[in-house]
């Protein structure tokens, strides 16, 4: 939450439920649905103090989703951070 310079922590299954949950909407719209191969996140080359963090900007899409996060290289615990996003990456939305 760019706006308020925080985060926010959602658990696995609370993420997948909405992840099932925003699928079937698209289904049932007709729309796309997700793929199982999310693009890495790209660079916007955008960067700022977040919470006292030097930290960058990064967009990314799977299917119809498009998300921006932020991420810091100072951040405590930063590349545990990292490699779970890039685990999320090769799992992708598989539901």
């Amino acid at each position: 939450m760019h706006g308020q310079k925080a985060y926010i922590v959602i658990p696995a299954a609370a993420s997948k439920e909405m992840a099932e949950k925003m699928a079937k909407q698209m289904q049932d719209a007709g729309g796309a649905t997700m793929v199982t191969s999310p693009a890495a996140p790209v660079a916007t080359g955008k960067t700022d103090k977040i919470n006292g963090y030097n930290a960058a900007e990064y967009t990314f899409s799977n299917g119809p989703l498009k998300a921006t996060i932020w991420m810091s290289a100072d951040f405590p615990n930063a590349k545990e951070v990292t490699d779970a996003l890039a685990k999320f990456r090769k799992v992708g939305w598989r539901i």
